[in-house]
């Protein structure tokens, strides 16, 4: 059984690294 707390550690994790490359993308695309 999966844990909530490591549920939300995962999806944290992930959703900062999606979102950090977006924003790396707009960088570039702007550059």
């Amino acid at each position: 059984m999966v844990n909530t707390v490591q549920l939300n550690l995962y999806y944290g994790v992930h959703w900062i690294l999606i979102e950090g490359n977006k924003s790396r993308i707009e960088k570039s695309q702007r550059a």
